[in-house]
């Protein structure tokens, strides 16, 4: 999972298996959309299925699941966990349209705002929501 490595400078630097679920590859970008087509609010589970499908060919789908948790501050994790969220984060966002992600841009975590989304969408009332908001 994690592996201390000597530094030359003559601290020890932590680092993460390629393995590990906080771990962001180098290609990995924020402004990356994992779904072809936003969520608009309409067709809340197609874009759902293609979300979890993307975030877990990712092995990024434990943040929005519950099964990875998030470490104490003081971890060595922790850092990570944070560029982890983030990442998360921007391509759960980018794959909504701007004024979906908009409404969950103050939310601090990748778990709230897939919550969010699910609470919200992922019942009859989610086309209602969006047409109130339009």
């Amino acid at each position: 999972m994690g592996s201390r490595s000597s530094a030359t400078d003559g601290f020890a630097e932590f680092t993460l298996d390629l393995s590990h679920p906080f771990y962001v590859h180098p290609s990995d970008s924020p402004e990356s959309q994992l779904v072809a087509i936003p969520f608009n609010g309409i067709g809340f589970f197609h874009w759902r299925s293609s979300m979890l499908t993307s975030l877990s060919a990712n092995n990024k789908l434990g943040i929005v699941t519950g099964k990875v948790a998030q470490p104490q501050p003081n971890s060595p994790y922790y850092p990570f966990w944070e560029r982890y969220n983030d990442m998360v984060k921007a391509w759960i966002t980018n794959s909504l349209t701007r004024e979906i992600a908009v409404s969950v841009m103050c939310l601090n975590t990748a778990g709230e705002v897939w919550s969010d989304i699910n609470k919200r969408f992922g019942q009859s009332n989610g086309f209602k929501y969006i047409q109130i908001q339009r």
